[in-house]
Protein backbone atom coordinates (compact mmCIF):
# COMPACT_ATOMS: atom_id res chain seq x y z
CA UNK A 1 0.00 0.00 0.00
CA UNK A 2 1.27 3.16 -1.03
CA UNK A 3 1.98 6.06 2.75
CA UNK A 4 2.59 9.01 1.69
CA UNK A 5 4.84 10.72 4.64
CA UNK A 6 5.13 14.28 3.75
CA UNK A 7 3.54 16.70 1.33
CA UNK A 8 7.49 18.57 1.02
CA UNK A 9 9.17 18.50 -2.11
CA UNK A 10 11.88 20.71 -3.38
CA UNK A 11 11.43 19.70 -7.10
CA UNK A 12 7.90 21.63 -8.09
CA UNK A 13 7.68 18.65 -11.16
CA UNK A 14 4.53 20.50 -13.08
CA UNK A 15 3.03 17.03 -13.48
CA UNK A 16 2.65 15.76 -9.87
CA UNK A 17 -0.33 14.99 -8.44
CA UNK A 18 0.44 15.61 -4.90
CA UNK A 19 0.74 19.33 -5.70
CA UNK A 20 4.03 19.06 -3.38
CA UNK A 21 5.35 22.41 -2.44
CA UNK A 22 8.72 23.42 -0.61
CA UNK A 23 7.26 23.72 2.77
CA UNK A 24 4.47 21.28 3.73
CA UNK A 25 2.91 18.92 6.26
CA UNK A 26 4.74 15.74 7.65
CA UNK A 27 3.29 12.85 8.87
CA UNK A 28 3.86 11.91 12.54
CA UNK A 29 5.48 8.92 13.89
CA UNK A 30 2.63 8.07 15.66
CA UNK A 31 0.43 8.41 12.21
CA UNK A 32 2.90 6.32 10.55
CA UNK A 33 3.09 3.47 13.09
CA UNK A 34 -0.62 3.61 12.90
CA UNK A 35 -0.89 3.36 9.10
CA UNK A 36 1.80 0.40 9.08
CA UNK A 37 -0.50 -1.65 11.66
CA UNK A 38 -3.17 -0.61 9.33
CA UNK A 39 -1.59 -1.84 6.11
CA UNK A 40 -0.05 -5.55 8.22
CA UNK A 41 -4.02 -5.88 9.13
CA UNK A 42 -4.99 -5.24 5.31
CA UNK A 43 -2.86 -7.66 3.92
CA UNK A 44 -2.94 -10.88 6.50
CA UNK A 45 0.62 -10.11 8.25
CA UNK A 46 2.48 -9.43 5.09
CA UNK A 47 4.43 -6.20 5.27
CA UNK A 48 4.62 -4.76 2.07
CA UNK A 49 4.57 -0.94 1.65
CA UNK A 50 5.80 1.59 -0.43
CA UNK A 51 6.59 5.03 1.07
CA UNK A 52 6.14 8.42 -0.99
CA UNK A 53 5.04 11.87 -0.35
CA UNK A 54 5.75 14.91 -1.64
CA UNK A 55 9.76 13.83 -1.16
CA UNK A 56 9.87 11.30 1.46
CA UNK A 57 13.57 12.27 2.26
CA UNK A 58 12.37 15.54 3.19
CA UNK A 59 10.80 14.15 6.10
CA UNK A 60 12.52 15.46 9.11
CA UNK A 61 12.13 11.96 10.93
CA UNK A 62 12.94 10.08 8.27
CA UNK A 63 15.93 7.84 9.74
CA UNK A 64 13.24 6.63 12.65
CA UNK A 65 10.23 6.30 9.76
CA UNK A 66 12.98 3.73 8.21
CA UNK A 67 13.87 2.15 11.55
CA UNK A 68 9.93 1.35 11.49
CA UNK A 69 10.50 -0.42 8.19
CA UNK A 70 13.29 -3.06 9.49
CA UNK A 71 11.42 -5.82 9.10
CA UNK A 72 8.79 -4.97 5.71
CA UNK A 73 9.56 -5.12 2.37
CA UNK A 74 9.49 -1.29 1.77
CA UNK A 75 9.63 0.30 -1.15
CA UNK A 76 10.66 4.48 -1.09
CA UNK A 77 9.88 6.23 -4.26
CA UNK A 78 12.12 9.41 -4.11
CA UNK A 79 12.96 12.29 -6.70
CA UNK A 80 16.86 10.79 -6.44
CA UNK A 81 17.74 14.13 -5.06
CA UNK A 82 19.03 12.94 -1.35
CA UNK A 83 21.65 10.87 -3.38
CA UNK A 84 23.90 14.33 -3.85
CA UNK A 85 23.97 14.07 0.35
CA UNK A 86 26.10 11.52 1.72
CA UNK A 87 24.63 11.54 4.59
CA UNK A 88 21.67 11.06 3.80
CA UNK A 89 22.39 8.43 0.71
CA UNK A 90 24.17 6.35 3.47
CA UNK A 91 21.53 6.35 6.21
CA UNK A 92 19.26 5.43 3.86
CA UNK A 93 21.53 2.24 1.80
CA UNK A 94 21.98 1.60 6.10
CA UNK A 95 17.99 0.83 5.79
CA UNK A 96 16.48 -2.53 4.04
CA UNK A 97 14.41 -0.69 1.88
CA UNK A 98 14.51 -0.64 -2.08
CA UNK A 99 14.80 3.39 -3.71
CA UNK A 100 12.45 3.65 -6.85
CA UNK A 101 13.99 7.15 -8.44
CA UNK A 102 12.61 8.95 -10.90
CA UNK A 103 13.70 11.28 -12.96
CA UNK A 104 11.64 12.16 -16.38
CA UNK A 105 13.03 15.61 -17.61
CA UNK A 106 9.67 16.22 -19.45
CA UNK A 107 7.95 16.97 -15.97
CA UNK A 108 11.25 17.38 -13.58
CA UNK A 109 13.07 20.55 -13.48
CA UNK A 110 16.47 19.48 -12.13
CA UNK A 111 18.02 16.89 -13.30
CA UNK A 112 19.04 13.38 -11.83
CA UNK A 113 22.23 11.25 -13.60
CA UNK A 114 20.92 7.26 -13.49
CA UNK A 115 22.30 5.84 -10.45
CA UNK A 116 23.76 2.58 -10.51
CA UNK A 117 23.20 0.55 -7.49
CA UNK A 118 21.75 -2.63 -6.71
CA UNK A 119 19.29 -0.89 -4.50
CA UNK A 120 18.01 1.63 -7.07
CA UNK A 121 16.00 1.43 -9.50
CA UNK A 122 15.97 4.28 -11.68
CA UNK A 123 13.24 5.69 -14.43
CA UNK A 124 13.57 8.51 -16.50
CA UNK A 125 9.97 8.39 -18.14
CA UNK A 126 6.80 8.96 -16.08
CA UNK A 127 3.68 7.08 -18.54
CA UNK A 128 0.73 6.97 -16.63
CA UNK A 129 -0.68 10.25 -15.33
CA UNK A 130 -4.33 11.52 -13.83
CA UNK A 131 -5.58 15.30 -14.41
CA UNK A 132 -5.07 15.77 -10.40
CA UNK A 133 -2.91 18.29 -7.97
CA UNK A 134 -0.67 20.03 -10.59
CA UNK A 135 -0.77 17.74 -13.66
CA UNK A 136 -4.46 19.04 -13.91
CA UNK A 137 -2.49 21.74 -15.47
CA UNK A 138 -1.12 19.89 -18.24
CA UNK A 139 -1.85 20.80 -21.95
CA UNK A 140 -1.36 16.77 -22.10
CA UNK A 141 -2.05 14.11 -20.03
CA UNK A 142 -1.60 10.53 -21.98
CA UNK A 143 -1.85 7.16 -20.93
CA UNK A 144 -4.87 7.55 -18.34
CA UNK A 145 -8.53 7.18 -19.56
CA UNK A 146 -10.58 5.79 -16.29
CA UNK A 147 -10.09 7.29 -12.81
CA UNK A 148 -7.27 6.35 -10.45
CA UNK A 149 -9.66 4.62 -7.83
CA UNK A 150 -11.59 2.78 -10.45
CA UNK A 151 -9.97 -0.81 -10.19
CA UNK A 152 -10.55 -0.72 -6.40
CA UNK A 153 -13.95 0.48 -6.56
CA UNK A 154 -14.95 -2.30 -8.74
CA UNK A 155 -13.55 -4.83 -6.72
CA UNK A 156 -15.30 -3.28 -3.84
CA UNK A 157 -18.64 -3.23 -5.54
CA UNK A 158 -17.82 -6.77 -6.73
CA UNK A 159 -16.39 -8.54 -3.99
CA UNK A 160 -18.29 -6.53 -0.75
CA UNK A 161 -15.27 -7.01 1.12
CA UNK A 162 -13.13 -4.16 1.78
CA UNK A 163 -10.03 -6.05 2.66
CA UNK A 164 -10.55 -8.76 -0.27
CA UNK A 165 -10.89 -5.89 -2.92
CA UNK A 166 -7.01 -4.65 -1.69
CA UNK A 167 -5.97 -8.14 -1.62
CA UNK A 168 -7.13 -8.82 -5.35
CA UNK A 169 -6.00 -5.65 -6.28
CA UNK A 170 -2.01 -6.61 -4.68
CA UNK A 171 -2.51 -10.18 -6.97
CA UNK A 172 -2.69 -8.05 -10.15
CA UNK A 173 0.18 -5.71 -9.03
CA UNK A 174 -1.88 -2.74 -8.14
CA UNK A 175 -1.14 -1.78 -4.51
CA UNK A 176 -0.91 2.57 -4.87
CA UNK A 177 -4.51 1.96 -4.23
CA UNK A 178 -5.91 2.50 -1.68
CA UNK A 179 -3.59 5.05 -0.37
CA UNK A 180 -2.59 6.69 3.14
CA UNK A 181 -2.05 10.59 3.46
CA UNK A 182 -0.44 12.46 6.24
CA UNK A 183 -3.25 12.87 8.28
CA UNK A 184 -3.95 8.88 8.17
CA UNK A 185 -6.48 9.41 6.04
CA UNK A 186 -7.35 6.62 3.84
CA UNK A 187 -8.24 7.63 0.10
CA UNK A 188 -9.47 5.85 -3.01
CA UNK A 189 -6.35 6.77 -5.35
CA UNK A 190 -2.91 7.26 -5.74
CA UNK A 191 -3.52 11.38 -4.77
CA UNK A 192 -4.10 12.96 -1.45
CA UNK A 193 -6.81 15.02 -3.32
CA UNK A 194 -8.80 11.38 -3.80
CA UNK A 195 -11.71 10.99 -1.78
CA UNK A 196 -11.16 9.91 1.68
CA UNK A 197 -13.47 6.67 2.82
CA UNK A 198 -11.89 6.67 6.40
CA UNK A 199 -8.62 6.39 8.16
CA UNK A 200 -6.35 3.62 9.53
CA UNK A 201 -8.46 3.47 12.71
CA UNK A 202 -11.90 2.49 10.51
CA UNK A 203 -13.41 -0.55 10.72
CA UNK A 204 -12.67 -2.28 7.18
CA UNK A 205 -16.82 -2.51 7.36
CA UNK A 206 -16.67 1.49 7.23
CA UNK A 207 -13.91 1.60 4.32
CA UNK A 208 -16.32 -0.70 2.36
CA UNK A 209 -20.06 1.53 2.97
CA UNK A 210 -18.02 4.96 2.41
CA UNK A 211 -16.02 3.48 -0.95
CA UNK A 212 -20.37 2.00 -2.12
CA UNK A 213 -21.48 5.19 -1.13
CA UNK A 214 -18.64 7.53 -2.93
CA UNK A 215 -19.17 9.87 -5.01
CA UNK A 216 -16.89 11.99 -7.14
CA UNK A 217 -15.30 12.93 -9.62
CA UNK A 218 -12.55 15.26 -8.96
CA UNK A 219 -10.34 13.96 -11.95
CA UNK A 220 -12.90 14.45 -14.83
CA UNK A 221 -12.24 10.71 -15.97
CA UNK A 222 -15.19 9.04 -15.09
CA UNK A 223 -16.86 11.08 -18.40
CA UNK A 224 -14.83 9.24 -20.06
CA UNK A 225 -16.37 5.59 -18.85
CA UNK A 226 -18.60 3.47 -21.00
CA UNK A 227 -21.66 2.92 -19.08
CA UNK A 228 -20.75 -0.67 -18.57
CA UNK A 229 -17.63 0.94 -16.51
CA UNK A 230 -19.71 3.35 -15.08
CA UNK A 231 -22.00 0.57 -13.37
CA UNK A 232 -19.22 -1.17 -12.16
CA UNK A 233 -18.32 1.32 -9.46
CA UNK A 234 -21.91 2.93 -8.86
Amino acid sequence: MLVKITTQCQMGCSHCMEDAKSVGEHMSLETFKKALDFIERVYSGQRIILVSGGEPTDHPQIQQFLNELKDWNAVLLSNGLFWSDLKTREMILASNVLIQVYNDPKYYPLKVEPIDHPRVLFADKINLLSPIGRARNLSEIAGRTSPLCFNFRSFCKTLRDFQKAVMLLRTKGKICSPSIDVHGNVVTGESRFCYKIGTVDSSFDELLQNTLNMSCNKCGLEDNLPAVYKNAIH
